[in-house]
């Protein structure tokens, strides 16, 4: 996926792996929290966020979106943005695993979607 292509989406700035619903392991044990979860996606629909995607000693842009209106989600590489030292500081570059971008990083991408 290219940066731009990002601008598709309402960008949820403040939004990261740790914090989203949709990626929290919940087990479901009633109707309403079944619908909870399906009124939270469909809310979602057309939106993202960024973070750090850490796999195999290489730090990489992400991007993660819900198209539809079913609520799956996609994570896509945006694989014409370097990340430097800088952007992964805050990183165990050792440990794979999804982080959240810090607040430096994501306003540099914000100039570059202006």
């Amino acid at each position: 996926m290219k940066l731009k292509e990002a601008k598709n989406y309402k960008i949820l700035w403040d939004l990261n792996p740790q914090e989203d619903p949709l990626n929290k392991e919940t087990e479901i044990k009633t109707k309403e929290q079944f619908d909870e979860l399906n009124n939270y996606t469909r809310k979602r629909k057309d939106t993202g966020y960024f973070y750090i995607d850490v796999w195999n000693l290489q730090a990489r842009l992400n991007f993660f979106y819900i198209a539809n209106k079913k609520g799956s989600g996609t994570s896509e590489v945006i694989d014409d943005f370097e990340l430097t030292d800088d952007d992964i500081d805050h990183i165990s570059i050792n440990v794979s695993g999804w982080y959240p971008a810090k607040a430096k990083l994501l306003e540099k991408i914000k100039g570059y979607l202006k």
